[in-house]
């Protein structure tokens, strides 16, 4: 990786294990719902944010806001009140391959089994 990255800062790799998709889950709506769940729905519900039959699309960078975000959506279809459509999409500028390979292989994407649809737009020439 370093061949195509340069020089940079060090690279900080967790020491803990990785946590199952189910104890993600279930930290969302049990752990996190205080400072997060609850904030989201109140959110929601309050600025009517989704509406039954609405389609709505969630940008996904590969960081941990957008990952968060798209588990919030992803976890209120399964177990909201209203009816309604969600697409997960992240932007390929034209990334090397493997920059691509670790954003979608090895942040997340499949491991929080969000199926994304990536968008190819060449932006670097």
């Amino acid at each position: 990786m370093s061949s195509i990255a340069g020089s940079g800062c060090e690279r900080i790799i967790p020491e803990e294990a990785k946590k199952t998709l189910e104890e993600i889950e279930r930290s969302i709506v049990k752990r996190y719902r205080k400072p997060i769940w609850s904030k989201f729905i109140k959110a929601v519900k309050d600025y009517q944010l989704i509406e039954e039959g609405d389609k709505i699309a969630v940008a996904i960078s590969g960081g941990k806001d957008s990952l968060l975000m798209a588990k919030l959506f992803q976890e209120l279809k399964k177990h909201g009140q209203v009816n309604f459509d969600v697409e997960f999409i992240a932007m390929d500028p034209g990334y090397h391959p493997q920059i691509k390979d670790l954003l979608i292989d090895e942040n997340n994407f499949y491991f929080c089994a969000l199926s994304i649809k990536i968008i190819f737009i060449l932006i670097f020439l």
